[in-house]
């Protein structure tokens, strides 16, 4: 916001006094955020998770409509990955992501063995997703993102991963869960409520005092409206 001049009668002698020693009055405008919110994301709850497995024994079956999905390795010793997405829709535009955090129950495990977390890099769909139309070699991050092992409730932070989704720095396709040694028994979304796999996610939202749809620690002139955010002069506040 740049500095501006008011008349004299609108403000008391003393800050009246300030002003013209310093030769003008400067408004300025704090950036204020909401208390911070939080949601479950979760089929039947809230919003919804997509989620299969590859099979590696069957290239061609797409499980998506399982109750139980399968990591690591199958009977017949060919590895199989599970994937999940998330419906991000029940965040409202300008969250400020603070945390998520993914939840699965392992039902069962041979051996405790780690299993990696990896941002998925294409398009899939819970229906029709394979082995044998999905690239797991190209079309997965091959970094991971989080891991765990063990049994029973399992929680992911995957914070930096729904922060890029959310501000389209990274395109929203999900995560997938690999471990290439043993076998891992997990519940789908299909499944019953209270083992159904979730994504918790805390926000704030930013103010907008203006009004212009640009939350105000992104705005460069926060307390007059200027959705173009014209800067003329290339000082870093706006023209309004």
């Amino acid at each position: 916001m740049k500095t501006s001049r008011f008349p004299t009668s609108r403000f008391p002698r003393t800050t009246l006094a300030l002003a013209l020693a310093t030769g003008s009055f400067l408004v300025t405008a704090s950036a204020s955020a909401t208390p911070e919110t939080c949601v479950t994301i979760r089929r039947g709850e809230l919003g919804n998770v997509v989620d299969t497995f590859l099979s590696g024994d069957y290239p061609n079956w797409a499980p998506g409509t399982d109750q139980s999905l399968f990591i690591g390795l199958s009977s017949a010793g060919n590895v199989n990955k599970a994937m999940y997405n998330f419906d991000l829709s029940p965040l409202p535009a300008g969250a400020a992501i603070t945390s998520a955090n993914f939840t699965l129950y392992i039902s069962w495990n041979e051996s405790p063995h780690t299993v990696t977390v990896h941002q998925v890099l294409q398009p899939w769909a819970e229906l029709t997703a394979t082995t044998a139309n999905f690239n797991t070699t190209n079309g997965i991050d091959q970094i991971p993102v989080g891991s765990f092992s063990g049994w029973g409730y399992k929680t992911i932070n995957i914070t930096n991963l729904v922060t890029a989704w959310v501000n389209g720095q990274a395109p929203a396709y999900g995560i997938m869960l690999q471990e290439p040694l043993s076998t891992h028994g997990t519940y789908s979304s299909e499944s019953s409520m209270s083992v159904r796999p979730y994504l918790r996610v805390c926000y704030t939202q930013n103010a907008d005092q203006d009004g212009d749809g640009l939350a105000d620690t992104a705005d460069n002139c926060p307390a007059a409206a200027n959705a173009n955010q014209l800067n003329t002069d290339g000082d870093g506040a706006g023209d309004a």
